[in-house]
């Protein structure tokens, strides 16, 4: 039996990194940017070689965004507020897991993806796993963008490489996110 081709999705295309699903649009990018540098250097702090267990994770969590994750899962769970704030808040947040691939600051990514640990896939197990209602997706997860890109003609995605060919990685993704097929 053949298996399907993987998904063709501007997460990882043209030499550009996307990872708009994982941060909210009212994040300012200079905000964005220096999280994902601070995340980045505390993650390889304290995992250097090998990706610990579960609880270790939660921990480096807890500490990226200072407790506030704590501070947030009560209210979370109550009828009316928790759906009220957590509209607000995925608006705000930002994945403790996703930071800087390289040095230059020009690739964006997940720390946590299976790729960078021999297909261990832990991430819908502990990014966000304290606030009831966010959380990565399943490992064959993509967004709405990424679906509608993969559905449509080549034609419209080789038009959407060129016009996002020199752009960073920031601008990227904001394309990437809001890319919507033509016909």
């Amino acid at each position: 039996m053949r298996q399907p081709l993987p998904m063709v999705v501007p997460c990882r295309s043209h030499g550009h990194t996307c990872a708009a699903c994982c941060w909210g649009e009212a994040v300012p990018r200079s905000v964005l940017a220096a999280r994902l540098n601070r995340q980045g250097h505390l993650f390889r702090r304290w995992f250097a070689t090998e990706l610990p267990g579960r609880w270790w994770l939660l921990c480096y969590e807890l500490a990226t965004r200072g407790g506030l994750d704590l501070l947030l899962a009560l209210p979370l769970l109550l009828p009316g507020l928790g759906d009220w704030l957590r509209r607000r808040l995925r608006r705000r947040m930002v994945c403790a897991f996703l930071a800087f691939e390289d040095r230059d600051r020009k690739r964006v990514g997940c720390l946590l993806h299976p790729t960078r640990w021999q297909g261990r896939d832990v991430r819908p197990q502990v990014a966000f796993s304290v606030l009831p209602g966010y959380a990565c997706g399943e490992p064959s997860y993509y967004c709405l963008a990424a679906y509608e890109y993969a559905a449509a003609p080549w034609q419209e995605q080789r038009a959407f490489a060129r016009q996002t060919d020199r752009l960073d990685w920031y601008r990227y993704s904001r394309a990437a996110a809001a890319f919507r097929r033509q016909g």
